[in-house]
């Protein structure tokens, strides 16, 4: 088993146990996000903790309809889609980042 996955394994059962909806989520276990709102904009921080740089990483993040664009801190602009109330973008996570959707 790779290192952490038993932990990260007991931290997602307990927060499925107690009902609670994340905001965002991503296709790779081992990225913890944090959302933060403002009146025209949305902010996700991406912590890495799976240990590598990872290429390719999917992010949902649910409740947003629409949006102008989506860039990252580090200045990439990403291309997104929205599809089932749900914005969906992939990007390359090496550590951390932060992720501006304006709308």
């Amino acid at each position: 088993m790779e290192a952490g996955t038993a932990e990260r394994m007991l931290a997602t059962a307990l927060v499925d146990r107690a009902g609670v909806t994340r905001p965002a989520e991503t296709s790779v276990p081992g990225i913890f996000t944090s959302v933060m709102e403002a009146p025209d904009a949305t902010l996700v921080f991406l912590n890495n903790a799976s240990g590598k740089p990872l290429d390719k990483v999917t992010v949902r993040v649910k409740g947003i309809t629409k949006t102008q664009k989506v860039e990252s801190a580090k200045g990439t602009k990403l291309t997104h889609r929205i599809a089932n109330g749900e914005l969906i973008f992939t990007i390359p996570v090496e550590n951390t980042d932060i992720l501006h959707i304006h709308r």
